[in-house]
C-alpha cells in the first residue's frame, strides 16, 4: 500500500531540509522526521499533515518494434536516442530484438540522473513501462514522446492514471 505523507511545517523549505532532511541516508532521514513529529506532538511547534492512502503512480508505455538508429524517446524533456552498438549517456542500443532494445532503454532511463529521480522503468517482451516515482496526480504531468510512433510507440503524450487516493488532514501543535 502506498501512502503519501505531505507535511506543511511553519518553516521555510531550506530550514526544514536543514533540520530534518540533513542526511542522504534514508534511515537517518526517517529518524529525523520522526523526531520532528514527536516534538510537534509534544507541543513544540505545529505542522499540518495530509496523508493520502491508496495513491497510485502514473504510468505509460513505450513499445519497441524494429527501432532504427537516431529514433528517440523523450521523457519529460530528456531525449534518449537509439544507437547501434554500445550506448553513451542518454542513448540506448537498438541493434538487438525488441526485448533487447527495451532492456537498453530501461538502462538508459535508470542511468540518467534527472529521470532516475523522476521515474522508474521495467521491460516485458519489448514493452517498457515507465512509472512516476511519486504516487499521485502529479505524475500525470510527466510527458512522453517518440520520434516514430510505429517503432517506438508511446501510450499517450503524458503518463496517466496517477491518483491521490483518499486524503486525511491533521493539524498538530499550536
Amino acid at each position: 500500500m502506498l501512502v503519501n505523507l505531505l507535511l506543511d511545517p511553519p518553516l521555510s523549505a531550506a530550514d526544514f531540509n536543514g533540520k530534518v532532511l540533513i542526511s542522504a541516508d534514508t534511515k537517518h532521514r526517517i529518524v529525523k522526521l520522526a523526531d520532528f513529529l514527536v516534538a510537534v506532538a509534544a507541543g513544540n511547534g505545529s505542522c499540518g499533515i495530509v496523508m493520502q492512502v491508496g495513491a497510485v503512480k502514473a504510468s505509460g508505455t513505450v513499445t519497441c518494434a524494429s527501432v532504427l538508429a537516431a529514433d528517440t524517446v523523450t521523457i519529460n524533456g530528456v531525449v534518449l536516442t537509439a544507437v547501434s552498438g554500445a550506448p553513451a549517456a542518454d542513448q540506448f542500443d537498438m541493434s538487438g530484438d525488441a526485448t533487447a532494445e527495451a532492456v537498453s532503454l530501461v538502462a538508459a532511463i535508470a542511468a540518467n540522473a534527472t529521470l532516475a529521480g523522476l521515474v522508474s522503468a521495467s521491460n516485458v517482451a519489448g514493452v517498457v513501462t515507465i512509472s512516476a516515482k511519486v504516487p499521485g496526480v502529479c505524475g500525470n504531468a510527466i510527458t512522453l514522446a517518440s520520434s516514430n510512433g510505429t517503432r517506438l510507440a508511446v501510450s499517450a503524450a503524458r503518463l496517466a492514471s496517477g491518483s491521490d487516493g483518499t486524503a486525511t488532514t491533521l493539524t498538530v501543535g499550536q
